[in-house]
C-alpha cells in the first residue's frame, strides 16, 4: 500500500497537486482494513490503528476481507503514533510466497474472526509491554512482546501458510543475535531488532545464498514519513 501510494503522491506532485495521502489511498485501495500503511508514509513511526467497525453503507465494511478486497473504504481511526527509537532492524526476505487476491480473501474468511481470548492476550501484551517499552526505548522488553505476539490470533495462521525455510530463517535471525523476530503480514519477508546487527547481515546473506537467495536489508525506523525528492539532469 505505501508503494501504491507514495507512487500516487509523486506522480500528483508532477502535475502540480496535493491531496492527501488518505484520499490517493481510497483510490488505490490498500487501506480498507489496516491503517498501518497510509499511517507510516505520512509519519512514519510506531503505528496503531483502531479497526474498522462492520457497517452498512457505501464505504463501510460488512466482514472480514483484506485491503485489496476493501476498495472505497476509507483507512480506520489512527489511535496512536510514537517516535521510535533507533535500533538496527534487519528485514530478511527469503524466496517464498505471501498471499494476494482469492487466496488472500480464502484464508481471510478461513482465520476469521480471531478468538477473543487471543484479542484479550494481544491487547494486554500491546498496553502493558510494547508501549511502554517504545516510549522508554527498552529493547528487552520491545523484543519479547514481539515474540510474544507472533503465538497468538492472526499470525499463527499466518505463519502456518509458510514452509520450512522461512522457519528456519527465524531461527538463524534468533540465534545470530536478532530480537524481537517476526514475520511481517502473510510473509516470506522476516525481521529482527538489535543494537548492531551488521553481524547477523552478513551472516543471513551467506545463509540466504545457501538457501534458494533473497534480499537483506539493514536499517533503522523512519519517524518522518514520505519525502518528495527532486532530481534534475540535463536533457
Amino acid at each position: 500500500s505505501q508503494t501504491l501510494v507514495g507512487a500516487g503522491i509523486a506522480d500528483c506532485a508532477l502535475h502540480g497537486l496535493r491531496p492527501g495521502a488518505a484520499l490517493i489511498a481510497g483510490l488505490v485501495g490498500g487501506v480498507g482494513t489496516s491503517g498501518i500503511g497510509i499511517g507510516a508514509i505520512e509519519r512514519g513511526g510506531f503505528i496503531l490503528d483502531g479497526g474498522h467497525r462492520f457497517r452498512r453503507g457505501e464505504g463501510s465494511k460488512s466482514g472480514y476481507s483484506p485491503s485489496s478486497a476493501s476498495v472505497g473504504v476509507p483507512p480506520p481511526p489512527l489511535l496512536a503514533r510514537y517516535e521510535f527509537p533507533p535500533w538496527d532492524i534487519l528485514i530478511v526476505i527469503p524466496q517464498g510466497e505471501g498471499a494476494s487476491g482469492n487466496r488472500e480473501r480464502d484464508l481471510f474468511e478461513e482465520a476469521c474472526p480471531v478468538p477473543a481470548g487471543d484479542v484479550e492476550k494481544m491487547c494486554r501484551i500491546l498496553l502493558s509491554q510494547m508501549l511502554p517499552a517504545v516510549l522508554e526505548a527498552d529493547l528487552q522488553t520491545f523484543a519479547a512482546a514481539m515474540e510474544a505476539y507472533q503465538r497468538y490470533g492472526f499470525k499463527v495462521f499466518e505463519a502456518e501458510t509458510q514452509g520450512p525455510l522461512i522457519a528456519a530463517c527465524a531461527e538463524l535471525l534468533r540465534s545470530g543475535g536478532g530480537r524481537g523476530v517476526g514475520m511481517s503480514s502473510w510473509g516470506p519477508t522476516l525481521y529482527a531488532f538489535g543494537d548492531d546487527l551488521s553481524p547477523l547481515r552478513d551472516s543471513s546473506e551467506r545463509w540466504l545464498a545457501s538457501n534458494g537467495g533473497g534480499e537483506v536489508i539493514l536499517t533503522k525506523a523512519n519517524n518522518a514519513g514520505f519525502r518528495i525528492l527532486r532530481e534534475t539532469g540535463d536533457a
